[in-house]
């Protein structure tokens, strides 16, 4: 990998695993690190203060991959999850699910809320692979109540179950 870093620019200027220089914005892992070659330097940097979906004026990024037909306008990150005006995304991939009335209901067991029910995102084979493989699980039940399902955790006690006004369920 023959890089042409510039030494005396070189600026870990957003943490995370990226780094700038006056040229070129690079990505770094355990792969090594190779240049994000359609970032805009100048622009670069992370998105609303997090350290997982990064922004240029160009493009919305997760790790080191564009997502596709993003709305950089109404993009808004929330942890591995990001939505626009249309649709959901989890890490680089778009779900395919509509944003309306998107809301996270566990983020440790990606759980969410959209218009079209509640879903889960059973990654557990693709940690290390980002999201191109991932499973959406609708979590089907005749008698969920999508306003008032939520999750049974505490702040010091997480937990796999979760409750509506009709039933507790378990994930």
């Amino acid at each position: 990998n023959n890089l042409k870093i510039d030494f005396a620019t070189l600026d870990d200027f957003i943490g995370g695993k990226f780094l700038k220089d006056k040229n070129n914005v690079y990505y770094v892992d355990d792969n090594g690190m190779r240049v994000l070659n359609d970032a805009d330097v100048k622009t670069f940097e992370r998105f609303q203060q997090e350290y997982t979906f990064y922004k240029d004026k160009n493009n919305i990024y997760y790790e080191d991959k564009k997502l596709e037909g993003v709305d950089r306008k109404t993009f808004e990150s929330t942890s591995l999850f990001g939505k626009d005006k249309s649709n959901i995304y989890y890490k680089n991939k778009k779900l395919g699910l509509t944003s309306k009335n998107f809301q996270i209901i566990s983020d440790i067991e990606n759980i969410f809320k959209n218009a079209e029910g509640i879903h889960l995102i059973n990654d557990e084979d693709v940690k290390e692979t980002g999201a191109e493989n991932i499973k959406i699980v609708p979590m089907e039940s005749k008698n969920v109540d999508l306003k008032t399902f939520e999750n049974l955790s505490t702040p010091i006690f997480s937990t796999n179950y979760y409750k509506d006004k009709n039933n507790i369920y378990y994930r």
